[in-house]
């Protein structure tokens, strides 16, 4: 008699758990699709900011694009988005479109122009936390904030890149010049 009461609760145990493991299963799957078109979307949106800011450039020459490129990294910037996957997806996407877009630098220095894409591609996560920001305190503000945010992001790499170049002398005019021995 106890056998049999115990195989019953035993089988009982097991046809729950059998429903809740492939309830959740069920729930993984339909979390995991909405995840992958949640990134998928994420990465197009900064994909198409990335293509339209290289077809402006020089063989190209649509320049007409310049007035809308940044539209896509704004929209997909909203609040809803995690920002963890907005600044990984952003450094993906930039870090693609230096190495596109400074194949040249390759020609002369493979590790050189690996890390300064890498260094490049930084700034596009920290475009993301700013524009954000901006989205989130002052909506309105949007239109002025988003040029001089990234203007400012340009400002800064010129600024960062330059300064690194002009304080680190040559090993040949160490006492006398701040300047590289090219100049």
């Amino acid at each position: 008699m106890k056998y049999s009461k115990t195989g019953k609760f035993l089988s009982t145990c097991a046809g729950w758990c059998k429903n809740k493991m492939k309830n959740t299963r069920l729930a993984m799957a339909a979390w995991w699709k909405a995840e992958s078109r949640d990134i998928l979307l994420t990465f197009r949106y900064f994909a198409a900011s990335a293509l339209m800011l290289t077809i402006i450039q020089v063989p190209f020459r649509a320049g007409v694009l310049a007035w809308v490129c940044l539209v896509p990294f704004i929209l997909v910037c909203r609040r809803e988005a995690r920002l963890w996957r907005l600044m990984w997806i952003s450094y993906v996407v930039s870090l693609l479109y230096w190495l596109g877009n400074l194949y040249w630098i390759g020609l002369v220095t493979v590790p050189g122009y690996v890390l300064f894409s890498m260094s490049q591609g930084l700034y596009w996560p920290v475009l993301v936390v700013c524009v954000r920001y901006v989205r989130r305190k002052w909506p309105g503000a949007l239109l002025a904030a988003v040029p001089i945010l990234f203007v400012g992001a340009e400002a800064w790499q010129g600024v960062i890149y330059t300064c690194l170049l002009y304080t680190s002398p040559s090993p040949r005019d160490l006492s006398t010049s701040r300047m590289p021995s090219s100049a």
